[in-house]
């Protein structure tokens, strides 16, 4: 139901980006990265009020976690925020390169092919969260290396981050391959 939520915030917000696209390029390649471009661009509104919702709920807990907890907590809910604003991105982007360039366009809400590439996505990211909790309990020497190497230094040119994000280093992750490399011994 979450990820449900979750996902209709989002495709209210990516609509009208993505009414702006021209349709008129040949390449489908560049219409989807344009297309892609334009949804992660519209989510941002939607995705700072949920950045702000959990941030105030940290700083509510602030009072009770130690100072390390909280910065820690801050990072992944920058890193999440990012990473599923180009996950959703991304997954408009597959949709529209495959879709022919003539064709009617699908309202995002009835798109199937965009419904089930955010879901999956989506689900991935749960799964990273819980597979990333447990390696920060029991294999604290594999995050930084992980991180390293599922990190997506070309893709982060492609989407930089919120600037509600804040400054500091927010990384972009293959999140699957970030989940398999914490599970597997070095």
């Amino acid at each position: 139901m979450r990820r449900t939520a979750a996902f209709l915030m989002l495709v209210a917000a990516a609509g009208p980006a993505m009414a702006q696209v021209s349709l008129d390029d040949n390449d489908d390649q560049m219409r989807g990265d344009r297309f892609a471009l334009a949804a992660y661009a519209s989510t941002e509104n939607n995705l700072r009020r949920e950045f702000e919702a959990v941030t105030s709920a940290i700083d509510r807990e602030a009072a009770v976690e130690s100072a390390e907890t909280v910065t820690r907590t801050r990072a992944m809910l920058r890193m999440f925020i990012y990473n599923k604003a180009v996950l959703f991105a991304t997954c408009v982007g597959d949709s529209e390169r495959d879709r022919p360039p003539r064709a009617t366009p699908v309202p995002p809400s009835q798109n199937l092919m965009l419904r089930t590439c955010v879901e999956a996505r989506f689900a991935e990211l749960e799964k990273f969260n819980q597979v990333y909790q447990y390696a920060s309990l029991f294999f604290t020497d594999r995050i930084a290396s992980c991180a390293e190497t599922a990190r997506q230094r070309e893709r982060e040119r492609m989407f930089p981050p919120f600037e509600f994000l804040g400054p500091g280093d927010v990384g972009l992750y293959d999140i699957a391959a970030y989940s398999r490399c914490l599970m597997t011994a070095g």
